[in-house]
């Protein structure tokens, strides 16, 4: 009988034709744009926050850390930035003791995870923060 966490053939084949090498490859770019968007969101927002009266902070956990002042933007900074420390290990991790598959498929899943919070991040930085800091330039 198959253990229910091993894979289909279909998705083992999936899996095995990657070329991990050109994946690698993309999780660096992936990951400094990761910690560069979070940086800028975080500035940005300080940045907007400070130029504008009716600054609103839209995260509901954020905007409670901030009204704390100088402590609770530092506890807000560092729940922003732990998840960079898992990703750095998914972008450095090297073959090891694991075989062949679980390998492709940790770097496989590391690129669709920063590929998708970088369009996120951007998102969130180009639709969000650039207009309140453009807003608050021109008073």
């Amino acid at each position: 009988m198959r253990p229910i966490w091993a894979p289909f053939e279909r998705e083992r084949r999936f899996i095995m034709k990657l070329n991990v090498e050109l994946i690698q490859t993309t999780l660096w770019p992936l990951l400094t744009g990761f910690v560069l968007l979070n940086f800028w969101d975080t500035i940005s927002t300080l940045y907007a926050a400070e130029l504008s009266r009716g600054f609103v902070e839209l995260n509901p956990l954020g905007a409670a850390l901030f009204r704390l002042g100088f402590e609770g933007f530092m506890v807000a900074y560092l729940l922003k930035f732990i998840p960079v420390v898992p990703l750095f290990y998914l972008v450095a991790f090297r073959r090891g003791s694991t075989d062949e598959f679980q390998y492709r498929l940790l770097k496989y899943m590391a690129f669709l995870v920063l590929a998708s919070a970088d369009l996120i991040l951007g998102a969130i930085v180009l639709g969000n923060n650039l207009p309140l800091l453009f807003q608050a330039a021109r008073k």
